[in-house]
């Protein structure tokens, strides 16, 4: 997916031009634009953009609709849990009275 950033000094102005645009880009069966994220104020947008083949993909895909995945790292193992040590065949590691 491509990311277009649509960024001026006149907000309104730029709002005009992604009124034009977005129509236009609507329209081409190629193509499928995400929905319009406004960034930081003072006329900077932000949307996605991809070509059709790309969103549709082969079977069982999206078809055409913007999909986003969010993913948790699996391949990180988990610590080993700590081995008690057996010290002398099962005794204690102390003798009962401790140190002197």
């Amino acid at each position: 997916m491509v990311q277009i950033r649509a960024t001026g000094q006149d907000a309104e102005r730029v709002v005009r031009v992604l009124e034009l645009l977005l129509p236009l880009i609507e329209s081409s069966p190629d193509l499928r634009a995400g929905d319009v994220t406004e960034r930081g104020g003072g006329g900077r947008f932000i949307f996605d953009l991809a070509p059709v083949d790309d969103v549709a993909g082969g079977a069982g895909s999206s078809a055409g609709r913007t999909v986003r995945v969010e993913a948790e790292r699996a391949d990180r193992p988990r610590r080993p849990a700590r081995a008690r040590r057996d010290v002398g065949g099962g005794q204690r590691a102390l003798p009962p009275g401790g140190f002197r």
